[in-house]
């Protein structure tokens, strides 16, 4: 079995905050960027969905958000949020 890098090993140590502290992307390979999202029609305005006469909310599938993955990080006003798939198939956020 091939030695783990120190620097990877020393990431697995650490607790959740530790490590968001600690993460930075370009610690991540390279990816391929994603494909464009295909163009979905407005909800109609009289749906709850429309809200309060401003454009209606974008939606997305929870595949298109995760691409394969169980779990994603999104950085929404200067946090860290992780969104995954629970064993039961749920979404959970946590920040």
């Amino acid at each position: 079995m091939p030695a783990i890098d120190c620097r990877v090993n020393s990431l697995l140590t650490l607790s959740d905050s530790e490590f968001l502290s600690t993460f930075r992307p370009s610690m991540l390979p390279p990816v391929n960027p994603p494909a464009p999202l295909p163009e979905r029609d407005p909800a109609p305005a009289t749906s709850p969905e429309a809200g309060n006469g401003d454009a209606p909310p974008l939606l997305f599938t929870s595949e298109e958000l995760l691409r394969g993955q169980r779990e994603i990080l999104i950085r929404h006003a200067g946090a860290i949020y992780r969104l995954r798939v629970t064993q039961n198939g749920k979404l959970i956020l946590n920040k």
